[in-house]
């Protein structure tokens, strides 16, 4: 049975989304993604100021006006959230922006590092816990369960 290269599989996932429907959003961060294939990361200030219709929210997010960038850049969070879990697009991150994998390695090297993140959470949670179970006095069931994860 031949194998389909790595990189053929990501653009036959992505090509499968021009049947579905996505939002007008969804399509225009996924055609930064593509077309930034291979090429670069792509970060979500550049997405905001990509793409026009990013912005604050007319009814939910009218009274911020401080920095409406952060804003853009919490819906372009949210659209790459929603394109990872609604449509499993595999969008990859780090602190330098977004990108679909291109190949195997890269892929588990990024299931590895949310590994870390996950565990340096726990460990930074249990150690506050602990602190504040003592000094309040006070302990939580599922909190006491940290050590075990």
């Amino acid at each position: 049975m031949e194998q389909i290269p790595y990189q053929e599989k990501i653009k036959g996932r992505v090509l499968a989304l021009a049947a579905e429907e996505l939002t007008e959003e969804e399509r225009a961060v996924m055609a930064m993604l593509w077309t930034n294939f291979n090429v670069k990361k792509i970060t979500q200030l550049e997405i905001a100021r990509t793409e026009r219709w990013m912005g604050c929210h007319p009814t939910h997010e009218a009274d911020i006006r401080a920095n409406k960038m952060d804003t853009t850049t919490r819906q372009v969070r949210q659209i790459i959230r929603d394109l990872r879990i609604k449509w499993e697009v595999p969008i990859l991150s780090d602190r330098l922006g977004y990108w679909l994998p291109t190949s195997e390695a890269e892929a588990a090297d990024y299931i590895t590092s949310l590994e870390r993140e996950v565990v340096a959470q726990i460990t930074s949670w249990r150690e506050t816990y602990n602190a504040m179970k003592h000094s309040l006095n006070s302990s939580s069931s599922l909190l006491d369960q940290l050590p075990l994860l």
